[in-house]
């Protein structure tokens, strides 16, 4: 799932019972569908960043530790194609 960017996501639905009616008998524990982003317009840019910085105190004094920065960048486009198609 890393790999499927999350503004490529226009929603995510989660069945908890058993679908094996719809899905088959794999999913008697539950399905998650991902749907995908649907925009003939539109368009959006997210920008994030963040990270780990900690204090704690053990019996030895204490302590700083700091982890786990990161950048992201990510954006999205609708554009229309024809009269019912899009690309995003």
């Amino acid at each position: 799932l890393n790999t499927i960017p999350a503004v490529a996501l226009g929603s995510v639905e989660v069945l908890r019972d058993g679908a094996s009616a719809q899905y088959g008998a794999d999913a008697i524990a539950g399905v998650v569908n991902l749907r995908l982003r649907e925009a003939r317009s539109g368009g959006a840019v997210i920008a994030s960043m963040g990270g780990y910085d900690t204090d704690f105190t053990t019996a030895r004094g204490e302590h700083s530790a700091q982890d786990g920065n990161q950048v992201s960048l990510a954006s999205w486009v609708g554009l229309p194609i024809g009269e019912d198609g899009f690309l995003t």
